[in-house]
């Protein structure tokens, strides 16, 4: 017997039904897990993500995670030999540079801004007087000025002024810049029509140079160019080296499939058979992959060479010869960084450190692989999925972080950005990319057992990016995600600014299911740290973290996530137990967030921001 309200209701009559009922479902119950693990997902993690759906809000556990930073979206700062091959390598797209006359004395200035024409009579260089590069090749550019157009030659019958007034680069935007051998920072500039630039007066900047003059400081088309700003990121590594040579940079394993293709298509020609030294030693060689017809070609000059008349009787080593250069420039000249940068026993080493997460910073151009748009090149797809594999074998959970979104979100390097501009939300289009990479994503790892959150944004800018802009944007991606996974973490990043509300996303995320806001804490890029001894940044982090930390971490609002932090700071001469102190009170305070944190990154060349030399050299335990 049963009440409902003011009424019984007798069900005695239904006993035999419900028992049938109750073994029925417990039938069906006892038989669930191995129908889930026969597509491929465990039982374990079957029982974790049936737990995460019943709670939502409670983690099964906190996340201990490193950035694989600087691996799918390039970050130059983070590896810098990889831009070393690149023509004019301080010349990509978005350096920022500024031009002096050295007849006139002054800086070239775009007139207001843009719109109007140029000239060369500033005393000192600031906005105005700020190009910044778009690259066509290692020598030729289009100049964008401060209100974003671009400088070209005045089309009109006789009339050589140079202006700032397209839209749009066209061919009579495109200029070479001729830098001097012995002095790089001394310039001319070539317009379309084979002429230079010249500073005619100070109000009066022309295209119509046509003689050499030689490079002295009467020479009215010579420039002293200064740069004061550049971006290595993935924009810039594709573009500075190439449609031809980038994927070799980039996506090496199937080029060195090739080689080893055209090797043993070659059984008299053993690379590591020892061929007479002088018989090659002294040649020029170019190899390079054709992502056309996916043909890896060798060119080699000789310049001192026994492979001719004189020395019959090397003819018939002619193949080892060039076999043992094929495999030299193989190895020489292709740079291996999806797959070498970061392999599987980086996950062995992370799964036996005491980490148990991995996020992943992924750009837009992941979706449309292995044809993304240029300049960018596909086969970050492939390393993602052997990533998702080395998870899986090490029990390491995956974050996938986007972090370059289309127009970019917030001008940096790290967001794909091609000069610094910020883009992304300006158009509603940037925003529907956005979301159907994010449905791409969750669509293709939704099923994998390893997919822990996906991260629909990385750092927005409040000054470019508007609260209205990116809750829109966040609730679309959190439905893209929904789509296709009820467990799965969605990361939802703060906006960067110091006005910024840390608690802003928390109207949009009440009633969303398994949300996570994500801060990012770092003792720098901000002048208060900059006076700070070793004691107050400790003290900081114990007071100021802490306040902020709980500040956001409610128990009826999202999980929150220190994404980023660093054992690094503005100290000098930091012992080692200071920054084992720095990082021990770091992980004692970023503990108490609620889903977890992420440290900022596992391998860079600056020590201090590489948590593998942290680990290895005994700056941070994370196992005892």
């Amino acid at each position: 017997m049963r009440k409902v309200g003011a009424n019984s209701i007798n069900i005695s009559p239904l006993y035999p039904f419900s028992l049938f009922l109750v073994i029925c479902c417990i039938q069906i119950w006892a038989l669930a897990p191995a129908c889930e693990a026969s597509n491929g997902v465990g039982i374990n993690t079957v029982r974790l993500n049936r737990n995460r759906k019943l709670a939502a809000t409670t983690p099964p556990f906190k996340v201990k995670a490193v950035n694989l930073g600087g691996w799918l979206v390039t970050e130059g700062w983070i590896k810098p030999s990889l831009f070393d091959g690149i023509p004019n390598k301080d010349l990509l797209d978005g350096t920022q540079i500024q031009l002096k006359s050295v007849t006139i004395g002054k800086y070239v200035s775009a007139e207001n801004g843009g719109g109007t024409i140029l000239v060369a009579n500033r005393t000192a260089a600031s906005g105005w007087e700020t190009f910044k590069l778009w690259r066509i090749d290692e020598s030729t550019f289009n100049f964008k000025v401060f209100s974003n157009q671009f400088v070209g030659v005045q089309t009109n019958a006789g009339d050589s002024s140079v202006v700032a007034v397209a839209s749009a680069p066209g061919n009579s935007e495109n200029f070479h810049i001729v830098r001097k051998d012995d002095n790089t920072s001394r310039v001319r500039i070539q317009a379309p029509d084979g002429r230079f630039l010249q500073a005619k007066t100070e109000d009066l900047v022309t295209a119509d140079y046509a003689g050499d003059g030689g490079w002295g400081d009467d020479n009215p088309s010579i420039f002293i160019m200064t740069i004061v700003g550049t971006l290595q990121g993935e924009y810039q590594v594709t573009n500075g080296y190439g449609p031809e040579k980038a994927p070799q940079v980039m996506r090496i394993a199937k080029c060195k499939a090739l080689a080893n293709k055209t090797l043993a298509a070659h059984p008299n020609a053993n690379p590591k058979e020892n061929v007479e030294e002088n018989s090659f030693a002294r040649h020029s060689a170019i190899l390079h992959y054709s992502p056309r017809s996916e043909k890896l070609l060798l060119k080699v000059t000789f310049i001192r060479s026994k492979v001719d008349a004189r020395h019959p009787t090397l003819v018939t080593d002619a193949p080892k010869i060039f076999a043992r250069i094929f495999f030299m420039e193989t190895n020489k000249q292709f740079q291996d960084h999806w797959s070498t940068f970061i392999v599987e026993d980086d996950f062995k080493f992370i799964s036996e450190n005491g980490l148990n997460a991995v996020r992943i910073p992924v750009g837009w151009w992941i979706a449309s692989d292995p044809n993304p748009p240029k300049p960018f090149v596909g086969g970050s797809l492939e390393a993602l999925d052997n990533a998702f594999s080395w998870a899986q074998k090490y029990d390491i959970q995956v974050i996938i972080d986007l972090h370059a979104a289309p127009g970019s979100q917030n001008g940096n390097e790290h967001s794909g950005t091609r000069d610094g501009s910020l883009e992304w939300g300006k158009t509603d289009d940037t925003i529907q990319q956005s979301v159907a990479v994010i449905d791409f994503l969750a669509a293709r790892y939704a099923n994998n057992p390893k997919l822990y959150a996906m991260e629909l944004l990385n750092e927005p800018q409040s000054w470019g990016v508007s609260l209205d802009t990116v809750t829109k944007y966040y609730q679309l991606g959190y439905n893209a995600v929904r789509k296709y996974s009820s467990s799965a973490y969605v990361v939802m990043s703060n906006r960067l600014g110091g006005s910024v509300d840390p608690m802003e996303l928390f109207s949009l995320t009440n009633g969303l299911q398994a949300t996570v806001v994500d801060v990012h804490y770092y003792n720098l890029f901000s002048d208060i740290f900059n006076s700070m001894s070793v004691q107050q940044n400790i003290d900081f982090i114990n007071n100021n973290r802490t306040s902020d930390l709980s500040y956001i971490t409610t128990s009826n609002g999202p999980l929150t996530f220190v994404g980023e932090w660093v054992a690094e700071w503005k100290i000098g001469g930091a012992t080692k137990e200071d920054y084992q102190n720095f990082a021990h009170a770091q992980l004692q305070v970023y503990g108490q967030a609620s889903f977890g944190w992420a440290y900022w990154t596992l391998k860079n060349v600056d020590n201090h921001w590489s948590m593998q030399w942290m680990i290895q050299n005994g700056y941070i335990n994370l196992t005892n």
